[in-house]
Formats: C-alpha cells, structure tokens, sequence
C-alpha cells in the first residue's frame, strides 16, 4: 500500500471534508506489540477539525481547539 489514498467525509449526508490518509499495514506493528501487553491494535477514521474558541474576552479569550468526531456526527473528544 503506498501513497495516499482520498476519503470523503460526511455527516448526516452532507460533505464535510475531503482527506487523505496513508494505509498502515498491521504487519507494521508486529514487533512493537509483540514486545507489548498489547491485545488488540486497529487503526479507526475520526474526523479532525481544528477550531476557534472563546469570545475575545478577558475571561474568554480565543484559543485553538481540536476537536475529534466520529464518521456518523458525534464528538468523541477535544484538545486543546
């Protein structure tokens, strides 16, 4: 698997964003979860979006936060 490959990306049937990602063979892993007590590695699709939060204000000032959504809509987590 080389290069990558574009993935679409909607919510509720509308386009949110279109992405590209890199595939990652679970082979990649072996040695590293073979070292581990690891029991199961998957690689999952989220949806990243980065954005602004915060009025401007003294006790609310701007800040960039990154926001984590599932494919069907629903935030998983934020970090800011």
């Amino acid at each position: 698997m080389e290069g990558k490959i574009p993935n679409m990306i909607t919510v509720n049937g509308k386009k949110i964003a279109e992405v590209l990602y890199t595939p990652v063979r679970a082979s990649d892993f072996n040695d590293s979860v073979k070292e581990s007590n690891c029991k199961h590695v998957e690689t999952v699709e989220v949806i990243k979006v980065t954005v602004v939060e915060g009025s401007g204000e003294e006790d609310s000032p701007f800040k960039e936060v990154t926001q984590y959504w599932s494919k069907d809509g629903k935030l998983l987590f934020k970090e800011s």
